[in-house]
């Protein structure tokens, strides 16, 4: 064993093995401690302009208004051969602009994500801008603070006629060409391989916390590895990042349940000690150097990480 893992298992000697490594037997929630994170800010994103109420339902997109073609509006309506990715709510998918789509022709197909949810104006302090615009502003964000992102092309939306009625949008972004998620990669490679990834990772996850931001889905399997893959160089891109927010002080709990998500997505055959390594290279990069503070944040991401096995994913509940 090298000297930085003896160092990385001495440092974070209070962290139980198996709450880093959890049973893959289902666990009751109950039983579990409390990981209480402070978040002195409890900002709320700043909510964009309403919508809901109006005298007629209407499309609004980011596109200058002689530039709207039909084929724009026509993906709320749109139903391709094949999804992507499909659930309550939300559906992905390929399409490839048709010559005369001003602004929007492409030589590849892109993505396009389509969500619906319900717009109440009277939510005061809760960010109501439907799916669509809201993952288009956090590419653009994301991608001039230097985090790599699918390259955002517009947005459109269908503001709602009535109070409750659900509000539809799109979001339309260029497709990163890959064969594999980085969890893929990382079940099919060696301990070796897994290290570098890390540091990648460890490196990316940094760079979001230190500008602000906090992911809330970050999962493993939202990380591409670009195709083709340059020798020697290791690259991610970042999805799915509609539930992004940024904070000027990013609140601890955040930083938690990120870094919880990672671990708790990561394959069986990562073990403790490569999980430790990567909690102490992302402490290293963001200059957390008090072992005390060390200690707490990684016994916080331990149980989160295993409160999250206890939870069913609202895709996958019954009803």
């Amino acid at each position: 064993m090298g000297s930085s893992d003896y160092n990385s298992r001495r440092e974070f000697a209070g962290v139980r093995r198996r709450d880093l490594c959890p049973p893959k037997a289902e666990s009751s929630r109950q039983g579990y401690p409390t990981a209480r994170a402070p978040d002195p800010l409890r900002r709320s994103t700043p909510a964009g302009r309403r919508q809901g109420v109006g005298s007629r339902s209407s499309v609004v997109h980011d596109l200058p208004p002689d530039a709207l073609r039909p084929a724009l509006a026509a993906l709320l309506e749109h139903e391709p051969e094949i999804y992507l990715r499909r659930s309550a709510g939300r559906e992905t998918f390929l399409w490839l602009p048709e010559e005369g789509d001003a602004g929007l022709r492409s030589v590849a197909p892109v993505v396009v994500k389509r969500s619906r949810r319900r717009s109440f104006p009277g939510w005061r302090g809760r960010d109501v801008r439907p799916g669509g615009r809201r993952e288009h502003e956090n590419l653009r964000a994301l991608a001039a603070d230097g985090i790599p992102v699918p390259r955002a092309i517009t947005w459109c939306e269908e503001r709602a006629e009535i109070l409750g009625r659900p509000a539809r949008s799109v979001v339309v972004m260029e497709r990163v060409e890959h064969r594999e998620t980085l969890r893929d990669r990382l079940e099919r490679s060696g301990e070796l391989e897994r290290r570098a990834w890390s540091r990648e990772l460890a490196r990316l996850v940094a760079r979001l916390h230190g500008r602000g931001w906090c992911h809330r889905d970050l999962y493993l399997q939202h990380f591409l590895v670009p195709w083709p893959e340059e020798p020697g160089r290791r690259r991610l891109v970042l999805i799915d990042v509609g539930r992004a927010r940024r904070d000027r002080r990013l609140g601890d709990r955040w930083v938690v349940k990120d870094l919880a998500a990672l671990l708790h997505s990561a394959p069986d055959g990562v073990g403790e000690r490569e999980r430790l390594r990567f909690l102490a290279g992302y402490l290293d990069l963001r200059g957390i150097a008090d072992r005390a503070a060390r200690r707490r944040l990684a016994r916080a991401v331990a149980v989160k990480s295993l409160r999250m096995k206890a939870h069913v994913p609202r895709d996958e509940r019954g009803g």
